[in-house]
């Protein structure tokens, strides 16, 4: 199974996260690390919200790294760095594990499951703190049944937090990472 591991970091210290790291992992079968594949970074240099500089590369895996893939890690760490889930300095403690399903087998996801992690180590299932689930319910493409907690972590679980939910698993099938 692939994943996305997503860790945010308030490296400038302010209170807020203003770093996203993306980590395009393999999981291994039995114990141990998993299989970093490739690597991708976002940040905010003046605390504005915005994504101001990349480190990245093919990150949709269409053959070539253009301003496509920019945009795609930019949509997504803005809306992940509306999360509230994030570390002080470089610690990655707190992350997003992001995965698609494809139940039917049809090379189409009928799910995209978001994991957030408390622990070190590759994801498992005692370091979950929450969980939420985009599906679609009728495998035509579109996300239309979303369980979500307080993903944005303002003390209610509400409309909000299905948006955001949809939209980062709206965003993160736009990586091909299955």
């Amino acid at each position: 199974m692939r994943y996305l591991k997503v860790i945010a970091q308030d490296q400038s210290q302010s209170g807020a996260s203003d770093t996203v790291h993306f980590h395009f992992c393999e999981a291994t079968p039995g114990p141990g690390e998993d299989k970093l594949l490739f690597k991708a970074s976002a940040f905010d240099m003046n605390g504005d919200g915005r994504i101001d500089q990349l480190c990245s590369g093919d990150v949709n895996a269409d053959g070539k790294r253009n301003v496509r893939d920019e945009q795609l890690l930019k949509r997504f760490s803005k809306l992940y760095l509306k999360l509230n889930w994030f570390n002080p300095a470089d610690s990655s403690r707190r992350y997003l594990q992001i995965f698609a399903e494809d139940f039917t087998t049809d090379e189409t996801p009928e799910a995209v499951r978001l994991h957030f992690h408390e622990g070190t180590g590759s994801p498992v299932g005692a370091s979950i703190a929450y969980k939420a689930t985009a599906y679609d319910v009728d495998n035509n493409g579109s996300l239309e049944w979303i369980l979500a907690s307080d993903v944005n972590n303002d003390g209610h679980a509400n409309k909000k937090d299905e948006h955001y939910v949809k939209s980062l698993a709206t965003e993160f099938l736009k990586f091909n990472w299955r």
